[in-house]
């Protein structure tokens, strides 16, 4: 009997009983093992372990895996452990991967340096670790968490255990009698280290999560081995007695090299990073992948995940990552896979954001990303649709996370995002299709998943284009574009200028409006400067003519794109739009500024003096139908471009015709897109097979051009998106955003988008990004105010 050590669990006199709808408390689960049958069962009831108070929950979920835990705990204790052994590893015989006895052996060895036998006090506070541990996962002690520490901020579970015991153990447990002190235990220790064995050995944390287990003091480091060895041999949740179905062969032949690069960190043979990649080494190894090269090494960490141990599995790893990189023949990518040892080979997209984000550190500039529970991920989607989806659901996942950590002001030290709600979603419906939304305030952040096919956008909801009521797409109308967002919207706008020549409509102008300094960066990576220009002609203050032969003025530094809406058409002999760019210096002369562009007389199609017939704001996207959160009257203050632009056009030129046209709607618009659109009385232009060669062909021609006079090809998103759009894309889509946008430590861009596109617009279901929304321009002001 082993009272002398037992603990007592029990709810705080000020705290509430919380009722579940199905409560386990540990009461039940004492008598449980009471009446289990067999000799091991009977030595876990026998000790005492814990006395229980029905007011402490334990989930149910994590009932079963407790009871199997503490199993293995008396098993690996018992005078003669391998009396246990045939038990033990009874559930991995179907597979044939069972734990060869001589690993049993270390198994124990592990368990026996806290608890020797089960007179020891290392039993009980072991056993009472192994309780704490999932007692932490439930919803009852987030609630204690805030009741104690006086906080509505939700730490991940560990986090809140862990701030809890270490502000007032006494709160969370009135009596701890298997350490004399709590607050001087090695459970604390334990807790502070904020190091989780398993998270190491699939792959998921940084190298910076190893610094805690340096200094450690033997006893708390190895209650933490031994603690993480138990819940992961409880993890099936079978009987107590039927053994342990997850401390199989392959598992130990990940897990023990991973003890042993811990073992050489604490004994000075390797340093923090250099125990984290011999680890990784070693696994790459047994997967025939070099740790050396940048994109083996982030493959090693998915193959981690996916438990994955074998030369056969490391070659499906290499063929899913060329399908995932693009590549049609996968089989002379792996075979010809450059020594890629540096992470700037990795150049664009989703393949920059996976390889940086798995590199070997964990760190990309001073951040890095620790998703909880994407082994999980990443085995249901691999499960569900192949390796390349789910390399390709991780990219995604570290993409939103590392975009929106350093825009919320979290660019250093390591972000934990919990993604257990991805992974629920990722079981019932194709993970292209799941949005992926982030909460939290600190340093741990939760993400939800949510269906967005309930987004796209169907054309029944809009009328039909009919160019009888629709100036801007009627024969020989004369109109104006504004591009309104700046970035690629001026190339995207002479794209719509050339679709548009094709129905007979005449544009003599694109106004393109910029800020007076972009807060997007420079082509090479760097902060923008103010914007300066050589070759340019001044037709006012702020207002500037654009030709083909303007150039960035020297030193500046700034996205040029109106250089790609200026130039003669293809193929026509007709005079091209002029090209101004309006100067937004954030003051009310923006509105003098478009006056001037907007109320000259137009120039006809013959190149005679006529009246406009309308003005139309383009914007490729869609996040000017964005809620604006301010009276109409005062858009001009918005912080948005496109709102701030829009307000402005309506101002400068209150006596013409305003349309707003929207192409790739969809890429960056809100949730409640349908239903501005509907409100507007929006009207949907289908795409066509001139419409895809128009933007395709001029895509094209515009980043030759962009190579040509920066040394880039990419200069812009919102064009890629458009064109995957026409080509019948829906879900999320990576483009090819270059290392220095997607990478860039104050202003990362996302590589992932939502494209809502069809190509068929006779299907009253498809979706409506593949066309383009055109409403009238006031209904728009209107509705984004409200």
């Amino acid at each position: 009997m082993m009272a002398s050590y037992a603990i007592s669990l029990k709810r705080p006199l000020h705290f509430p009983l919380r009722k579940k709808k199905h409560p386990m408390c540990l009461a039940q689960l004492i008598a449980d093992l009471n009446v289990a049958p067999g000799r091991i069962e009977e030595l876990v009831a026998r000790t005492e372990l814990v006395h229980f108070d029905p007011a402490v929950p334990l989930l149910n979920k994590e009932r079963a895996k407790t009871l199997s835990s503490l199993w293995v705990l008396a098993a690996c204790t018992a005078s003669d452990p391998l009396a246990a052994y045939e038990a033990f590893i009874a559930p991995q015989r179907k597979a044939k991967l069972e734990l060869p006895e001589h690993a049993f052996k270390d198994f124990c060895a592990r368990i026996r340096r806290v608890a020797p036998d089960q007179a020891h006090p290392g039993f009980t506070r072991l056993g009472a670790a192994v309780l704490l541990h999932d007692i932490g996962k439930t919803p009852w002690v987030h609630d204690l968490h805030q009741q104690v520490l006086d906080t509505s901020a939700s730490p991940g579970h560990d986090e809140a255990m862990a701030e809890v015991f270490a502000a007032a153990p006494s709160s969370f447990l009135s009596a701890v009698e298997a350490w004399p002190d709590p607050g001087q235990s090695e459970f604390l220790e334990v807790l502070a280290a904020n190091f989780n064995l398993l998270q190491f050995v699939q792959g998921e944390c940084p190298a910076a999560s190893l610094a805690g287990i340096r200094d450690l003091s033997d006893a708390a480091y190895d209650l933490l081995v031994a603690e993480a060895l138990l819940d992961l041999a409880g993890q099936a949740g079978l009987p107590p007695g039927a053994g342990s179905a997850v401390v199989n062969r392959a598992t130990w032949e990940a897990v023990n090299p991973g003890l042993q690069s811990l073992d050489g960190l604490r004994a000075g043979k390797y340093d923090v990073v250099g125990a984290w990649k011999n680890y990784y080494k070693r696994r790459g190894e047994k997967l025939g992948l070099d740790a050396d090269n940048v994109i083996h090494f982030a493959l090693i960490r998915v193959g981690c995940q996916l438990r994955w141990l074998t030369p056969a599995q490391g070659r499906e790893l290499l063929m899913g990552f060329a399908e995932f990189s693009g590549h049609a023949n996968r089989e002379f990518f792996v075979g010809n896979l450059p020594a890629c040892t540096s992470l700037a080979t990795c150049l664009w997209g989703p393949v920059a954001r996976l390889v940086n984000c798995l590199n070997a550190t964990g760190f990309v500039n001073d951040l890095a990303i620790l998703p909880e529970y994407m082994p999980d991920l990443v085995q249901v989607v691999e499960k569900r649709s192949g390796v390349a989806a789910a390399l390709d659901a991780e990219a995604r996942v570290l993409d939103v996370a590392y975009t929106q950590s350093i825009r919320d002001g979290k660019s250093t030290g390591v972000v934990k995002v919990v993604i257990d709600h991805l992974r629920d979603c990722a079981k019932d419906v194709d993970f292209r299709l799941v949005e992926i939304r982030l909460s939290g305030d600190g340093p741990v952040l939760k993400a939800h998943g949510r269906n967005r096919t309930a987004d796209l956008i169907p054309t029944t909801l809009t009328r039909r284009f009919d160019e009888s009521h629709d100036f801007g797409h009627k024969k020989g109308a004369r109109i104006r574009i504004v591009a309104a967002g700046g970035g690629a919207d001026p190339a995207n706008a002479r794209l719509y200028a050339e679709i548009l020549g094709d129905l007979g409509v005449h544009v003599d102008r694109i106004v393109a409006v910029r800020r007076s300094k972009p807060s997007s960066q420079a082509p090479d990576g760097s902060s923008p400067t103010e914007i300066r220009l050589q070759g340019h002609r001044v037709l006012a203050d702020g207002v500037y003519r654009v030709t083909e032969d303007t150039r960035r003025a020297e030193g500046a530094k700034f996205r040029f794109t109106e250089l790609l809406a200026a130039g003669p058409l293809r193929g026509s002999t007709a005079a091209p739009p002029a090209v101004v760019m309006v100067i937004d210096d954030g003051t009310d002369t923006l509105v003098e500024r478009l006056a001037y562009c907007l109320n000259a007389p137009c120039s006809g199609a013959e190149g005679e003096n006529t009246e406009l017939d309308g003005i139309v704001v383009f914007d490729t996207g869609g996040d000017i139908l964005g809620s604006a959160g301010l009276p109409a009257a005062e858009l001009l203050q918005s912080r948005s471009q496109d709102h701030r632009t829009l307000a402005a056009v309506l101002a400068a030129a209150p006596n013409i015709p305003a349309q707003v046209a929207i192409a790739a709607c969809g890429m960056d618009s809100p949730s409640d897109t349908k239903d501005k659109l509907v409100a507007v009385a929006a009207v949907w232009m289908p795409p066509s097979d001139r419409t895809l060669q128009v933007v395709v062909r001029g895509i094209n021609e515009q980043a030759g051009r962009y190579f040509h006079v920066e040394g880039e090809t990419f200069y812009g998103k919102s064009p890629l998106a458009w064109q995957l759009a026409l080509n019948g894309k829906f879900g999320y889509h990576s483009l090819p955003i270059p290392r220095q946008y997607a990478c860039h430590q104050q202003n990362p861009w996302q590589v992932y988008y939502w494209v809502d596109g069809s190509r068929d617009p006779d299907n009253p279901t498809c979706g409506g990004g593949s066309g383009i929304f055109v409403m009238d321009a006031r209904k728009l002001l209107d509705v984004i105010a409200r």
